[in-house]
């Protein structure tokens, strides 16, 4: 979070454009592929660990209960166990090539949250370089088996300068609107760094206690 404001802060106090965007990905560690895993590490790991690692996420089984009733064993060809000590270090792995795709944005992750920040020095500069990095990020994950929910992705723009900014992006012919706030990690950004919506949000949960 301090990461992500920290880059907003840069990009206003050098009077750039920026947008902030967060892909909502549906069950993104249940997608996690063994194989394409190993692909992806089979040059960076040592073969012992790689294969320790693969013995985690290869031939697992689960069933279903429900009152008192057990469905049959099904086996599971994909996913990354939720809960796990390596599971956001397995997935942040699984995507550790999202830096080099998106070379001309700045990506903040942790396990299946990714914050990616574009700037511009002038609207129409930040506008022509969007939507390609958005569709770019979209086609990697696919890439990778994760499943794109466009409908929910967040996206939010900042600038200090007085000029109307977009109410919408559209990308591969899909239109996603803007937000004036976006929540990272718990805390909510507004699109002037106020702190209005998150402080509200705060003051709203400590007097429901």
């Amino acid at each position: 979070m301090l990461e992500v404001q920290s880059h907003l802060s840069r990009a206003m106090d050098n009077n750039l454009f920026s947008c902030i965007y967060s892909v909502d990905m549906s069950a993104a560690f249940d997608l996690l592929r063994p194989d394409t895993f190993n692909e992806l590490l089979k040059d960076t790991l040592d073969p012992g660990l790689l294969w320790t690692l693969q013995n985690f996420l290869k031939d697992r089984k689960f069933i279903v209960r429900y009152q008192n009733c057990d469905s049959s064993i099904r086996s599971l060809d994909r996913g990354c166990v939720q809960g796990s000590v390596l599971g956001p270090a397995l997935f942040s792995a699984y995507c550790k090539n999202l830096d080099s795709t998106l070379c001309e944005a700045k990506v903040t992750s942790y396990a299946d949250d990714s914050y990616v920040i574009t700037t511009g020095r002038t609207l129409e500069e930040l506008m022509d370089k969007l939507p390609a990095t958005m569709s770019l990020h979209f086609k990697f994950l696919s890439s990778l088996g994760m499943v794109v929910n466009k409908a929910k992705t967040e996206v939010m723009f900042m600038s200090n300068k007085k000029q109307i900014l977009p109410s919408q992006v559209q990308v591969d012919g899909e239109v996603i609107p803007v937000q004036t706030n976006i929540k990272v990690l718990g805390i909510h950004f507004d699109h002037d760094m106020s702190w209005k919506t998150h402080v509200a949000n705060v003051s709203n949960t400590e007097l429901k206690k």
